[in-house]
């Protein structure tokens, strides 16, 4: 809730059907000022990056553009990240099959 005792920061956002989280977007235009003010870096980690074709690549920075656009960020990270199948909801299962991810 108070960003002044840090020196840098990292925000991080699962993307999910190709979106960031809304909380990370409403953090950061509430701390923008504050954010502007130091070093800052941003990563997702999302399925597409499992692929990391081309399409895949720029469906993920097109998820993140909002968040860079706000923020500007001197680096940005796209990773994998991992899956519990086991653990998704019946939506999210049947759109991995459709998709054939694996798990």
């Amino acid at each position: 809730t108070d960003l002044a005792e840090y020196d840098a920061v990292v925000l991080g956002s699962p993307v999910y059907h190709g979106k960031l989280m809304p909380e990370i977007l409403t953090f950061a235009r509430k701390n923008r000022e504050e954010l502007e003010q130091m070093p800052r870096a941003i990563f997702t980690v999302g399925l597409m990056m499992a692929a990391p074709t081309k399409k895949n690549v720029d469906k993920s920075i097109r998820a993140v553009k909002p968040l860079v656009d706000l923020l500007h960020p001197s680096d940005v990270g796209l990773f994998a990240g991992v899956m519990y199948y086991s653990k998704c909801g019946f939506l999210d299962k049947r759109l991995m099959k459709m998709m054939k991810t694996t798990h």
